[in-house]
C-alpha cells in the first residue's frame, strides 16, 4: 500500500511539473510572435522570425534570472562557482566558459551553483539566494513595462512590452513549487517552501557541495581536507545530493591514481544506474574499458550519453579512444585521441601525466596503462 501511494505521489508530481512547463511554454511563445509582428508587421515575414524572438527573449530573461541568483548569493556571502544558461557554463573564480550537460533541472533553462564560506546552515541567506532569480525577472519586467509605456515608436514599444511579459512569466513560473522529472532538483518556489517548512541542508551535503565548489574553482583534489573527505565517504547523504558526492569523490580518487576505488564507487552510484548524471556514466564506461577490457559493455554505457557528447566532451572521447584501442581499431582510436586533445586545448585544460601516457600508448599501439600515478598538484 505504501509503495502504491508513493508511486501515485511521484506520478502526480511529474504531471504537475509537466503541466507547469507546458503552460509556461505556451505563455512564452505568444509574446515572442507578437513582438515579431510589432517589429515587422508592415512587411511580410516568416514564422521563423517569431522563433528567433522566442530564443532571444528566453536567453535574455534566463540570463537575468541566473544573474539574479548569483548577485543575491554574492551579497549574502556565497562563493559562486558556476553560472549556467542553456548549455553554456561560466566559472567566475577562474573566468572560464565551458559546455554543460543541462539535464532535468528544476530551473527553466539554467542554474547557479554557490556555496557558503563555512559549513554553517544559513537558512535566511539561502532564502535570499533562491529568491534572487525570480526577483531579478520581476524587476526587469517592471523596468521594461515602464520603458515601453514611456518610450517612442509603436514597434519598439511592442517589442519591449512583450519582452517584459516573457520576463514576468519566467519569474512567476519559477516561484511555483515543483520538482524535476527525476525528483533530484527543484524550482525556486519549491526550495523556498522547503525552507519555510524548516528543511535544512545536512553537514554531509554542505561538505560535498564545498568540495565540489573547490573542484570547479580549479583546486587540485589531492589538496582537499582529508578529514572532510573521510566524513563524506562515511556519512549518509540524501538521494538529491548523492550524484554531487559521487562526482566529487571520483575526482579525488582519480587524482590519487586509484582507478579501482573509482570504479567501485561508480558501480554503486545511483547516478550511474539511473543515468541522472551523464558525466559519471561516461567515466564509468572509461574505467570498465580500461580496467576490465570490456569494450562492449563500455560502448553500451557510452550509448546512454547525450548525442552532443560525442563531439564536445573530453571524457567521452577519451573513453571512446580506449574502446577502439581494445577492439584493435587503431585508426579510430587515434582519431578519438586527436579529438580529445583538441577539446582539451579549446577548454584550456592541460592533460595530466596519466592522460598523456594513455594517449601516447594508444597512438603508438602499445599496451594501455592500467595503473595510474598520483597526480602532482599544480
Amino acid at each position: 500500500m505504501h509503495k502504491i501511494l508513493k508511486d501515485g505521489v511521484e506520478a502526480a508530481s511529474i504531471l504537475w511539473r509537466d503541466f507547469i512547463w507546458l503552460v509556461t511554454a505556451i505563455l512564452l511563445v505568444r509574446p515572442a510572435f507578437w513582438a515579431a509582428d510589432d517589429a515587422f508587421g508592415h512587411v511580410p515575414h516568416s514564422p521563423l522570425l517569431g522563433i528567433a524572438f522566442y530564443i532571444g527573449f528566453m536567453l535574455l530573461c534566463v540570463t537575468a534570472h541566473e544573474l539574479g541568483h548569483a548577485v543575491a548569493g554574492s551579497l549574502m556571502g556565497y562563493r559562486i562557482h558556476m553560472i549556467v544558461v542553456a548549455a553554456a557554463g561560466y566559472r567566475p573564480p577562474v573566468r572560464k566558459f565551458q559546455y554543460i550537460f543541462l539535464t532535468d533541472s528544476g530551473d527553466f533553462g539554467g542554474y547557479v551553483f554557490g556555496t557558503t564560506p563555512t559549513l554553517k546552515n544559513w537558512a535566511k541567506r539561502n532564502a535570499i539566494f533562491f529568491a534572487g532569480g525570480p526577483l531579478a525577472n520581476l524587476l526587469l519586467a517592471a523596468a521594461l513595462f515602464v520603458a515601453a509605456r514611456n518610450g517612442a515608436g509603436d514597434a519598439l514599444k511592442g517589442v519591449v512590452a512583450n519582452l517584459a511579459l516573457v520576463s514576468l512569466v519566467i519569474g512567476t513560473q519559477s516561484l511555483v513549487p515543483y520538482s524535476s522529472r527525476n525528483g533530484k532538483s527543484h524550482s525556486d518556489g519549491a526550495q523556498l517552501l522547503a525552507l519555510m517548512r524548516g528543511k535544512r541542508i545536512s553537514a554531509e551535503e554542505n561538505r560535498a557541495s564545498l568540495l565540489q565548489g573547490l573542484h570547479l574553482d580549479g583546486q587540485d583534489a589531492t589538496l582537499w581536507d582529508d578529514r572532510v573527505v573521510a566524513e563524506i565517504e562515511s556519512g549518509e547523504v540524501e538521494s538529491d545530493w548523492r550524484a554531487f558526492r559521487d562526482h566529487m569523490l571520483l575526482h579525488r580518487y582519480l587524482a590519487f591514481g586509484d582507478l579501482q576505488k573509482a570504479k567501485r564507487l561508480l558501480e554503486k552510484s545511483d547516478a550511474v544506474k539511473d543515468g541522472t548524471l551523464p558525466s559519471l556514466t561516461i567515466e564509468y564506461a572509461f574505467l570498465v574499458a580500461l580496467l576490465d577490457g570490456d569494450a562492449g559493455r563500455a560502448d553500451d554505457l557510452l550509448g546512454k550519453a547525450p548525442d552532443d557528447a560525442c563531439e564536445k566532451d573530453f571524457s567521452f572521447l577519451r573513453a571512446k579512444a580506449v574502446v577502439h584501442a581494445i577492439r584493435g581499431e587503431r585508426d579510430r582510436a587515434i582519431a578519438a585521441v586527436a579529438d580529445a586533445r583538441r577539446i582539451a586545448k579549446e577548454e584550456h585544460r592541460p592533460l595530466d601525466e596519466n592522460e598523456n601516457a594513455l594517449f601516447l600508448a594508444i597512438e603508438q599501439g602499445r599496451a594501455l596503462p592500467r595503473q595510474w600515478q598520483r597526480r602532482q598538484a599544480a
